[in-house]
């Protein structure tokens, strides 16, 4: 078959529609239906937001009761993602999958590494987004302001006009009413 003759939009469409199945019923069945739609779209289109993409359907599936190979297939797939394109919300989504990875598969080494892809993605944040939380789900990585705790051996990034980055612990809310009294 040519690749005239698929109609990638329709594939991708097909993929968001499995996406947004899973978001409402949180059925494997749906992620597991994401998962091959975004693959089959990763092999005829190898493109760095497919790759997240399909990452993301990865970890729907291993969140809805799949197994540990769905995490470690998901780091395939965004590190593809991330050599392709270091877009920060590419980095972002890597970073939060090796926070995971750290939490779930007690690797030791993730979280260090989840640290440093976060914090790149914070340094290349437009200066409009300063005040924006990067997260995808597990809300890790906080712009504070100048002063605030920053892990041992993690500097700001340089030439960024925020403050020093910090984690939060694994599923703290960073709009809890302590971070922004009314």
């Amino acid at each position: 078959m040519s690749t005239d003759a698929i109609d990638l939009a329709a594939m991708i469409r097909r993929a968001d529609e499995a996406r947004d199945a899973h978001a409402r019923t949180g059925r494997w069945q749906d992620a597991d239906d994401a998962v091959h739609r975004w693959a089959a779209i990763v092999a005829i289109e190898g493109a760095a937001d497919y790759h997240d993409e399909l990452g993301n359907a990865l970890m729907d599936r291993y969140d809805s009761g799949g197994e540990a190979s769905d995490l470690r297939r998901a780091r395939t797939a965004y590190e593809t993602a991330v050599n392709l394109d270091r877009h920060p919300a590419l980095l972002n989504n890597l970073g939060n999958y090796l926070r995971q990875c750290h939490h779930d598969l007690r690797e030791p080494d993730a979280l260090d590494a989840a640290f440093g892809v976060l914090t790149e993605a914070a340094a290349k944040m437009p200066d409009a987004d300063d005040d924006l939380l990067l997260y995808g789900g597990s809300r890790l990585l906080w712009p504070t302001s100048a002063g605030r705790h920053v892990p041992s051996g993690h500097a700001t990034p340089a030439g960024t006009s925020r403050g020093p980055a910090e984690f939060l612990p694994f599923g703290e809310n960073p709009y809890s009413p302590e971070r922004f009294p009314c």
